[in-house]
């Protein structure tokens, strides 16, 4: 049986980070649905944020962040993250992988067999 696109999106908008990067690894038909759309990718990986811990709220937009590269702003306590943060992050998805590639990069993570 298969889901409507719709649905399918509401579940994956609730899954961990960990869990959507193994998705995007097992096929073709997840990898479209997750990464292929814009709106989906940007709906998926700003929930992702919030449930990892990386957003106070699931209707933050990613301006809201912190400031981006060069780019200054009025009160410098009310953000979240540095622009050193941020530099290179223009999605959702960007912001998610770059907030969790230190864990799921680490040498304790690899899987490497000499």
């Amino acid at each position: 049986m298969n889901l409507p696109t719709e649905i399918t999106i509401h579940i994956l908008s609730y899954l961990p980070l960990s869990t959507l990067l193994t998705l995007l690894r097992v096929s073709h038909r997840w990898y479209n649905l997750i990464d292929g759309d814009q709106m989906n990718k940007e709906t998926i990986y700003r929930n992702a944020a919030f449930f990892e811990g990386y957003s106070p709220r699931r209707t933050m937009l990613l301006e809201e962040l912190g400031p981006r590269d060069g780019e200054q702003i009025a009160d410098v306590r009310k953000a979240l993250y540095s622009s050193r943060a941020l530099s290179n992050v223009s999605s959702w998805k960007d912001f998610c992988t770059h907030q969790w590639s230190p864990f799921f990069f680490s040498a304790d993570n690899c899987i490497v067999h000499r």
